[in-house]
């Protein structure tokens, strides 16, 4: 927005080209409230690909103060609408989860249908078009996103409801737990073949945090004797967020990694525990494609993922004798997800003779 003689103007790109959109608003409280809302339905429909390049849309009409519009919002332009109130609450990498959906969309052949008008029909074939590309819970996620769209945009065909009832996700058999001897295979590789990663993954095996909190951890976050260490935040390719479940916990920890977070040497405040060997802050992905992969080749251990590191402390965490209410509280779980993912764990308790 520019203001040009008291006028107001708005200043924006399309493919590439710089345009310039003279609003023949004047610089006071009103006219900014409306240039305001004329910058958001451009910035909507370029990103539906709707962009009125005569302007024609966007202008004020004088009865009613409002824009004009002359036809209403397909499905494609209702779901930019969504993606463009949501991004002023959700992070950048939602937002492209968003945008992914709004091209899916487009692909299933229902995008130019009118929003107001969807059929049951048209979210059935949306569901059979998606089936052959995404998996079942992906659908659901989806159908999930379109069903917060219409209820955003206090439509009555919200036919997407229905459709994320009729989904049903079929279970997975998680990850087999990592054993104590392939741990100790896992180590001994990273001791040999990138020692620099060795302590980032020594932690992730004995605390079971996620590695997106072990990669965002500070030196604030950790006790000045390193007993015990603050999750409450954590660091993904670059965005520091809070935890997945937006509550902290406080870890106890014990000698072995109390003495190896001593070893390290403590940085400043807001410098990150574990880096790159160049002092970067690790990015999951090259992580896990350079460093973790060729451990476990060499370590003679089935590949499974960096997180399965969670997944395996858990498991020998129940299998120790710690109850689900400890873990739980450890790993900033719910106790009923413990149960309901590590039932074969946990210990069945005996029936006792109360009487």
């Amino acid at each position: 927005m520019e203001i040009i003689r008291n006028s107001i103007r708005l200043r924006f790109r399309v493919d590439g080209k710089q345009k310039a959109y003279h609003l023949g608003l004047h610089d006071n409280d009103e006219g900014r409230k409306k240039a305001k809302l004329i910058g958001k339905q451009i910035e909507m429909d370029l990103l539906a690909g709707n962009f009125d390049a005569t302007f024609e849309k966007y202008r004020i009409n004088p009865a009613t103060g409002k824009l004009k519009q002359e036809t209403p919002k397909t499905v494609s332009e209702l779901f930019a609408d969504f993606i463009a109130w949501k991004a002023e609450y959700i992070y950048r990498r939602t937002v492209q989860k968003y945008k992914t959906l709004l091209n899916h969309l487009e692909m299933s052949g229902i995008s130019t249908k009118i929003a107001k008008g969807l059929t049951v029909d048209d979210v059935s074939c949306f569901c059979s078009y998606s089936k052959q590309a995404i998996e079942p819970v992906t659908l659901k996620e989806r159908l999930q996103l379109l069903s917060a769209c219409w209820d955003w945009a206090k439509l009555e065909n919200n036919h997407w409801k229905t459709a994320v009832k009729a989904i049903k996700v079929p279970p997975k058999q998680p990850p087999r737990p990592f054993t104590k001897q392939e741990i100790q295979a896992i180590l001994g590789a990273f001791s040999e073949l990138s020692p620099g990663y060795l302590p980032y993954v020594q932690f992730l095996f004995s605390t079971g945090v996620r590695t997106s909190e072990a990669i965002g951890l500070q030196w604030k976050h950790i006790a000045d004797d390193c007993s015990t260490i603050w999750i409450g935040e954590s660091l993904s390719k670059g965005v520091r967020k809070a935890t997945k479940t937006n509550k902290a916990r406080t870890i106890p920890l014990n000698p072995k990694v109390k003495q190896m977070l001593v070893e390290l040497g403590r940085g400043d405040a807001e410098d990150l525990v574990f880096t790159t060997p160049a002092g970067y802050p690790i990015d999951d992905d090259n992580f896990a494609r350079r460093y973790w992969r060729p451990a476990l080749k060499k370590a003679g251990v089935d590949y499974r993922r960096p997180y399965n590191t969670r997944h395996t402390f858990i498991s020998h965490a129940l299998q120790s004798g710690l109850s689900p209410v400890q873990v739980a509280s450890l790993t900033g779980h719910s106790v009923e997800i413990l149960f309901t993912h590590y039932a074969g764990v946990i210990e069945k308790p005996e029936l006792p003779e109360l009487f």
